[in-house]
């Protein structure tokens, strides 16, 4: 019998897959999945939340990328996914905001210093 633990990593392994390959449906049933057995499972919620995205459903999205942060709120890739979906809602000031705290989290994390700088190109404010 499989211990939970390798359950999940296994049906994560399998999501990352089918994400990758853009099978969006498969990869969003396997994150549901996972997150039935591991509801805090941060990397799940994080896919799960670009799954959704990528799906067309970028408010569903913004809720699990929130649980998230709220989990690993130093994971500055998770605040730039944020970011880009907030921008693209046109939330700019909720962007910049998950942009700093991407930025704040990990300053060698040049996606957030790019994005930013994008978010305030679109913005038109030159103080980037």
């Amino acid at each position: 019998m499989t211990s939970p633990k390798k359950q999940i990593k296994a049906l994560f392994a399998e999501a990352q897959t089918h994400h990758q390959a853009r099978r969006l449906s498969e990869a969003e049933e396997l994150y549901i999945k996972i997150l039935r057995l591991e509801p805090t499972h941060a990397d799940a919620l994080h896919l799960l939340g670009t799954t959704l995205a990528q799906s067309g459903r970028p408010e569903q999205a913004v809720e699990f990328l929130r649980r998230a942060i709220e989990l690993k709120p130093r994971n500055a890739p998770y605040h730039v996914n944020l970011g880009v979906i907030l921008q693209d809602l046109g939330k700019y000031d909720q962007a910049k905001a998950a942009y700093q705290h991407a930025i704040d989290a990990d300053g060698s994390f040049t996606e957030g210093y790019y994005n930013l700088a994008k978010l305030y190109k679109q913005m038109e404010l030159p103080d980037a």
